[in-house]
């Protein structure tokens, strides 16, 4: 199932060294025993190394603190050329029982096109079964970050319907399918896609979620690419739906955005766990109440707003104030909580939340429920305020 490559540089293992039922090849760097990897998911009628370009090679000389993996599956023409393949669900639970027994500590998903969906529903897998490792962990802590490139999360549009009658991966990708939108379901529900290092639901998931959209993709619109993911963490970049992955050059754009991501997901995630003895204790007394990011998705038109946000509380001025006006229902609320989000690296000392809308024909005190908000916050961090 899984085959080991020791290089001190990248080389492709040819197919013919595999045998058909090993699923992920990982390649390890050869002066270093690392606890960290980037799996890589190819989508529909893809290959475990012709669909990624040199983005795994660039991956591998830049970074020697986690490996890479390139997990395989067949797909489209190649499941109807195999008699022995596997529906994309078993696929999926391969996928997550690989994470599962795998010896690495952190794991970082990148999918392409359906390999995105593969990678979503892997995490779904996990969610629903509460598996855990040999070690006695939930198997779904292990995986901090998750790339969708060019994904279809609500399905595509273009695809034809007399292909979705003949082929089943045709019929798990068209629109607003029961396979897409439960896996949606399952994260609008269960996981928070922001990867904040706070306290969850045993029965949640917190995955930092980027997106890749291609703008001359004719398969994936931008809102499905896109879907439900935070502005700040969506890339937009010239490319067909395939071009944007087989990457040639270090100076990509793709790569340039890509690259730095893992290793940021990976960072936090260390800090999260370096004493899981004290990790809930550590990660109780940073405060994050901020909302969900459920309602990202209804943000439109504030971009602007948003970098002028940012430029002023990062900026050399001291300036840590924003207000944000405007008439009721036009989103500041969901303004204000996507610029706080969006700086959680710049503040990482946590979030406060305070709701001063009240109930209805209540008036709200605001100094009063400032000052309980605070004083909940220092009982909680075992702090004091006078």
């Amino acid at each position: 199932m899984v085959h080991f490559a020791k290089q001190d540089k990248f080389s492709q293992v040819s197919e013919s060294r595999l045998g058909r039922h090993e699923l992920l090849v990982i390649h390890q760097h050869l002066a270093t025993t690392n606890n960290r990897i980037a799996i890589f998911v190819h989508g529909l009628n893809g290959k475990r190394y012709a669909t990624w370009g040199s983005l795994p090679l660039f991956l591998f000389e830049d970074y020697t603190d986690f490996d890479i993996g390139l997990f395989d599956y067949a797909s489209g023409l190649r499941r109807l050329c195999r008699r022995d393949s596997m529906t994309l669900v078993t696929h999926i639970q391969q996928l997550a029982d690989t994470i599962r027994d795998l010896s690495y500590s952190q794991v970082v998903l990148v999918g392409h096109s359906m390999g995105g969906l593969l990678c979503k529903g892997a995490i779904k897998d996990l969610i629903d079964s509460q598996t855990r490792t040999l070690q006695g962990s939930r198997a779904v802590d292990r995986i901090v970050g998750l790339f969708l490139v060019a994904t279809p999360q609500a399905g595509s549009l273009n695809v034809p319907r007399l292909l979705s009658r003949a082929s089943v991966d045709a019929q798990v990708l068209r629109a607003h399918s029961p396979f897409v939108t439960e896996i949606n379901r399952r994260f609008a529900d269960r996981v928070d896609t922001s990867g904040a290092a706070r306290p969850i639901p045993e029965s949640a998931a917190s995955i930092a979620t980027y997106a890749i959209v291609a703008g001359g993709d004719v398969w994936v619109d931008e809102l499905s690419a896109g879907l439900s993911i935070g502005r700040d963490r969506v890339k937009n970049v010239r490319g067909s739906h395939t071009s944007i992955v087989k990457l040639t050059s270090k100076e990509d754009d793709v790569y340039q955005w890509l690259a730095k991501r893992p290793v940021a997901c990976l960072g936090k995630a260390s800090r999260r766990t370096v004493d899981t003895t004290n990790s809930q204790i550590l990660n109780a007394r940073l405060p994050q109440q901020l909302p969900s990011a459920a309602d990202d998705f209804r943000l439109f038109g504030r971009d602007d707003v948003l970098e002028r946000g940012r430029v002023i509380l990062t900026g050399l001025t001291g300036q840590r104030l924003v207000h944000i006006r405007g008439e009721a229902g036009i989103g500041k609320t969901t303004t204000a909580v996507r610029l706080a989000r969006s700086l959680s690296d710049e503040f990482p000392s946590g979030s406060i939340y305070i709701d001063l809308r009240g109930e209805e024909g209540q008036a709200v005190r605001v100094p009063k429920r400032i000052t309980w908000t605070l004083h909940e916050v220092c009982v909680f961090c075992g702090e004091s305020i006078v």
